[in-house]
């Protein structure tokens, strides 16, 4: 219970935290934490091994560059995940109420946000940085389910579903790509300044699926025939007929490979 550093040197403050050390590397949890995790290390792992972190101001605060948090219960925080640096992967966690569920700040540049849940939040996912990838991520009954403030967001692959807002744009964000995600009755599905995106990723990739889209699939090649208006001058050119789901296949030589 309280503040858990996990400090510059390797060492975790205080000892008695439920976080062992394997291969001077890797920080697992080995029982649930009621408080706040600070990383002051940088190129670690931090696997939660399905254990809850739980509390009220900020749950992981992540001042460092290349560490992967996962496999973590975040829950009833202001700022679940709270990212000030870059190079940082973020995935399969579970983060629920709290005010903003993943923030990525100002100062957050090409991070990885993948297959984590993100539910009942205010903000489920909250980019402020430049850069950052969010995919595959479960994104449901949070009042906004992504809100981009920063420039060059890509946003593939996610099921953004039973959300007020499912995509909010602020005005100062910028070239934000949006494809391959499945829009599932959030009472907007697309929100603020929206003509900042472009939401597809041409043919034969296709854009995103729209469960408000009539069109029809004539020629069969699972990409409606119409485009799906977005607003006034704004469309996705090539909307899909069906979902898409995303299969992390593995990194080679520092690229992730995806099958969808």
């Amino acid at each position: 219970t309280g503040t858990v550093y996990i400090r510059a040197n390797g060492q975790v403050d205080p000892v008695t935290a439920p976080i062992t050390v394997v291969d001077n590397k890797t920080y697992v949890f080995i029982g649930d934490i009621t408080g706040s995790l600070i990383v002051e290390r940088d190129s670690i792992i931090v696997d939660g091994a399905g254990h809850i972190i739980e509390g009220t101001d900020k749950g992981i605060n992540l001042n460092k560059n290349y560490v992967e948090i996962k496999n973590l219960v975040v829950k009833g925080f202001r700022y679940g995940i709270h990212l000030y640096t870059d190079n940082n992967i973020i995935h399969d966690n579970t983060v629920l109420n709290c005010q903003y569920g993943i923030y990525l700040s100002t100062n957050s540049e090409t991070n990885k946000v993948f297959r984590n849940k993100v539910n009942g939040n205010n903000y489920g996912i909250f980019i402020d940085g430049v850069d950052n990838r969010i995919y595959g991520n479960i994104i449901k009954s949070n009042n906004y389910a992504i809100r981009v403030f920063g420039d060059d967001a890509k946003i593939f692959a996610n099921f953004i579903e039973d959300n007020q807002y499912g995509l909010y744009l602020d005005q100062y964000s910028g070239n934000t790509h949006v494809y391959h995600n499945a829009f599932l009755s959030n009472n907007y599905q697309i929100s603020g300044d929206y003509r900042l995106a472009k939401y597809d990723d041409v043919y034969p990739s296709g854009g995103n699926f729209w469960d408000g889209y009539a069109g029809v699939d004539a020629d069969g090649d699972g990409i409606g025939d119409i485009p799906y208006s977005i607003g006034s001058s704004v469309q996705d050119g090539y909307p899909l007929i069906a979902p898409l789901y995303l299969c992390y296949a593995g990194t080679w030589e520092g690229v992730d490979y995806y099958v969808e």
